[in-house]
């Protein structure tokens, strides 16, 4: 699965994507995670318990749709990391 990370997400990971193999679907709460586990800096995102709360901070787009924590991800699907979008 293809991670594109956008914003202020660039330079915490420190690259513009990664390539997560996942070998069954699994829920983007999994998938943060597994991203936390593997970059120290990404560990307060894998901390969000609630939707609300995981939403304010950080959000996960599939097929221009904002995916909530229990939302399951397959090998497919190509997932972009954007800061989330407010107004004023």
């Amino acid at each position: 699965m293809i991670i594109k990370f956008t914003d202020v997400f660039k330079d915490i990971i420190e690259m513009d994507q990664i390539d997560v193999p996942i070998s069954e679907p699994v829920s983007i709460s999994k998938l943060v995670g597994y991203i936390a586990e593997n970059n120290v800096k990404f560990e307060k995102y894998s901390a969000v318990k609630s939707n609300d709360h995981f939403n304010a901070q950080i959000n996960f787009v599939r097929n221009g749709l904002i995916l909530q924590t229990d939302d399951i991800i397959h090998d497919d699907d190509e997932i972009k990391v954007f800061l989330p979008v407010t107004g004023g």
